[in-house]
């Protein structure tokens, strides 16, 4: 009987394993970047953060660019994670829609690029002396493997003699003999399987991490465009001059400078004189007048707006 022990196949799923860990690992550092960017969105409205129209469109294109990188990277980490064959047939069906014609359309049982395919296939064939346990064409091992389970099956049970359907009889006296066959070609399909699995992640994987580094890339600049186009001041837009102005104020506003100018001085229109800063958030003084009583503020987005007056 075959010695499995032999087998490469549990350090090939091992470092298999291990790519497609490390795979997972860096998805879910994109994801989380994905979900904190939305966490954040939804804790800050945009539209009344008072930006300029030049600033919303690039805090929207930045916005796509991050979800971009995040997309590509998740995407091309989910290629990595369900590449994955389960049986030897997955393996010829592959190898047979690589065959086929480009006018025939044959659909794999596993979604592997056709560039990993054709990739896969050459290395197999140049691996098949140490991945086969037996003389035999890859294309056959499944259908023989299936054969000698039921020859087996079948001496086991009583019979004293078997003849499976591609001809081959065997005898109840070399019932050990079969079980050595069967033993090796089970042993050479997990080879091919796991020999599949292995050299498809690590191919796939040595693209994801090229594809990973410019998605890094990406979200990053997207972060860094979307900070600066929400938090910066437009200098273009700097207060040079005391000016006169109108308040629009929010319901915030009318709020918190009504319990500094008088509740009853918010409700219709104010006065006052912007003195600095820029017009995004200027530095309004409001002077002194009747009931009013005079105050210093910074008028922030969320407050309100300052409109010049002649």
């Amino acid at each position: 009987m075959t010695d499995r022990g032999s087998s490469p196949g549990s350090e090939l799923s091992s470092a298999t394993e291990a790519v497609r860990q490390s795979a997972r690992w860096i998805a879910t550092a994109f994801a989380g970047v994905g979900a904190l960017l939305v966490a954040g969105l939804q804790l800050r409205d945009l539209t009344q953060e008072r930006l300029a129209p030049i600033q919303l469109v690039w805090a929207g294109a930045a916005l796509l660019v991050v979800l971009a990188g995040v997309t590509w990277v998740v995407y091309s980490a989910s290629q990595v994670l369900t590449s994955y064959f389960s049986t030897v047939g997955q393996v010829n069906r592959l190898r047979l829609a690589n065959e086929m014609p480009d006018n025939v359309t044959f659909s794999p049982d596993v979604a592997v690029p056709g560039w990993v395919r054709t990739s896969l296939i050459d290395a197999i064939d140049a691996n098949s002396h140490t991945l086969l346990a037996v003389p035999i064409e890859m294309d056959n091992l499944e259908d023989q493997l299936a054969r000698t389970s039921k020859a087996l099956h079948a001496l086991s049970t009583g019979h004293e003699h078997y003849v499976d359907s591609g001809g081959q009889g065997w005898k109840k006296t070399e019932l050990q003999a079969l079980k050595d066959v069967r033993d090796r070609l089970s042993l050479s399909s997990e080879r091919v399987v796991q020999f599949s699995n292995d050299f498809v992640a690590r191919t796939m994987y040595r693209r994801f991490r090229r594809v990973a580094f410019f998605g890094a890339i990406l979200t990053l600049v997207g972060i860094v465009i979307f900070v600066m186009a929400t938090d910066a001041q437009d200098r273009g837009l700097a207060i040079t001059q005391p000016t006169r102005v109108d308040l629009s104020l929010t319901e915030q506003g009318r709020t918190e400078i009504g319990t500094r100018v008088g509740e009853q001085c918010v409700q219709g229109s104010l006065k006052g004189v912007a003195i600095s800063g820029g017009w995004l958030e200027p530095i309004v003084a409001i002077p002194r007048s009747g009931i009013c009583r005079a105050a210093t503020i910074t008028l922030t987005r969320r407050l309100g707006t300052a409109v010049p007056t002649p």
